[in-house]
């Protein structure tokens, strides 16, 4: 594979993530909803009311002390949902067969009872537009510095991105240099010293269904 394009894949696999994100030190799996519902805070007790919402993608991950359930609704909302859970019902999880091809129905019948601790409305949390755009004109290192982290990048032809997740999201970023991708292009190597030229809200990225 040509090395300009490895981290590219990364940033494409991300891209995925929006209707599968994956957990971190647990399981995870994803799907789309039945039911109805708006996605309010005040309509969701357990995490079956989380699972009947009406949604356009949906992503879980479990630890041993939580699942986290997200799911997306056509209108542009995102919603992080946590159930605390003890050993016993994380013992049941792990005991069904990743390979059943009944593995995510499974889940959510054992999980389904849960009582929800937290619904978060996750786009409430994207950094504001007016705010991304302060960043324009400043060096690639420069949000590194302020904690983003380089996720991925693609380079080709006359077009170029670096994709940057911070927090749970990632953001799209085009600089004002001309890059030739190449077979040996290092953006980790290349991106501090590039000028950002616009900063956009790109998706969720794989962090959203982690539990800390």
């Amino acid at each position: 594979m040509r090395s300009w394009m490895r981290r590219a894949v990364a940033a494409a696999v991300a891209v995925l993530a929006a209707v599968s994100l994956c957990a971190c030190g647990g399981q995870s799996g994803q799907g789309t909803a039945q039911g109805s519902g708006s996605g309010q805070a005040a309509e969701i007790a357990t995490l079956a009311d989380a699972f009947a919402q009406e949604c356009s993608g949906s992503s879980w991950g479990y630890s041993d002390r939580a699942f986290v359930y997200v799911y997306e609704t056509e209108d542009g909302g995102a919603w992080r949902v946590v159930a605390l859970m003890d050993e016993k019902m994380h013992d049941e999880l792990d005991a069904v067969d990743i390979f059943d091809e009944d593995h995510d129905q499974k889940i959510r019948e054992i999980a389904g009872a849960m009582k929800v601790e937290s619904v978060e409305d996750l786009m409430a949390g994207v950094t504001p537009q007016a705010e991304l755009d302060k960043l324009v004109g400043r060096k690639g290192q420069e949000l590194l510095d302020e904690g983003y982290e380089l996720a991925g990048w693609y380079v080709f032809d006359d077009e170029a991105a670096f994709f940057l997740n911070k927090g749970y999201y990632q953001y799209r970023v085009h600089v004002e240099e001309k890059l030739e991708g190449g077979d040996d292009y290092d953006g980790d190597g290349e991106f501090p010293g590039l000028t950002v030229k616009d900063v956009q809200y790109n998706m969720l990225n794989e962090t959203a269904t982690d539990y800390e």
